[in-house]
């Protein structure tokens, strides 16, 4: 057989897999493995179709999910006894939300933020309501200066006050750009793991990384990222890459 019919051959045999989720949990082995997708990686299927896209992602095999559509008390414009109805329809569960909301530049001015917390308040009952076990921050502004930096950090304190009061965690999903100084004074990412308190507001983070391990227990979760870019993603492209994580777990 030529190289080229073989090299058609695995790749016929690797779209059987992710066409068949049933087969690519055989591949997995007996033992079931806890494996959570962010939505936001098909975000556009969701958009386009949200009952096939849960059903999808189900039958690929995920065991938990983490929202990235809420927006006015809904999670991709659904109730949230509804959408924890749907996730658990399709054997999975409801782990955690990508939700934010920044401060206007009123409320950095004047340090009063007030009137986002009262925004928190409807979110967290939401949150609360759809089975969340956590409630991420997926990013903030770049802060022009220190001392709005400290306000974010104040604000952060206090929105992980009320989700801790609620049951809930309350973390937050770092990038590159928090490893900037600001003012060229204060690293953001230092500053927010000096000031925020760690029993309210934590991060993300990747072993043996002693930036993060300075973070101590704050690291509650471990995102891996499977793809590079910002663009969304087709159901086979996540089957596919699910497929190799688990069997990359068995060697």
């Amino acid at each position: 057989m030529k190289l080229k019919t073989l090299f058609v051959a695995a790749a016929v045999s690797l779209a059987a897999f992710v066409a068949n989720p049933l087969l690519a949990q055989c591949a997995a082995g007996a033992v079931k493995k806890d494996i959570a997708l962010q939505l936001y990686s098909l975000r556009d299927m969701f958009k386009k179709d949200y009952e096939t896209a849960m059903k999808t992602v189900g039958e690929m095999g995920y065991t938990a999910v983490e929202a990235a559509g809420y927006a006015g008390g809904k999670f991709y414009g659904q109730a949230p006894e509804k959408f924890k109805a749907d996730v658990e329809k399709y054997g999975m569960k409801v782990l955690s939300s990508h939700t934010a909301k920044a401060l206007s530049d009123k409320e950095l001015k004047t340090k009063d933020f007030s009137e986002s917390l009262k925004w928190w308040d409807d979110a967290i009952a939401a949150h609360k309501a759809a089975g969340m076990e956590y409630i991420v921050m997926p990013w903030m502004p770049t802060p022009k200066t220190v001392e709005d930096l400290d306000t974010y950090c104040k604000y952060y304190n206090a929105v992980g006050k009320k989700c801790k009061d609620a049951g809930l965690k309350f973390g937050y999903h770092n990038h590159a750009f928090e490893f900037q100084k600001i003012e060229n004074k204060e690293m953001m990412y230092d500053y927010l793991i000096k000031n925020t308190d760690p029993m309210l507001f934590r991060k993300n983070g990747r072993d043996l990384d002693p930036l993060h391990l300075a973070a101590g227990e704050r690291r509650i979760r471990l995102p891996v990222n499977i793809f590079h870019g910002a663009q969304s993603h087709t159901a086979q492209e996540i089957a596919a890459r699910l497929l190799i994580q688990r069997l990359a777990r068995r060697q």
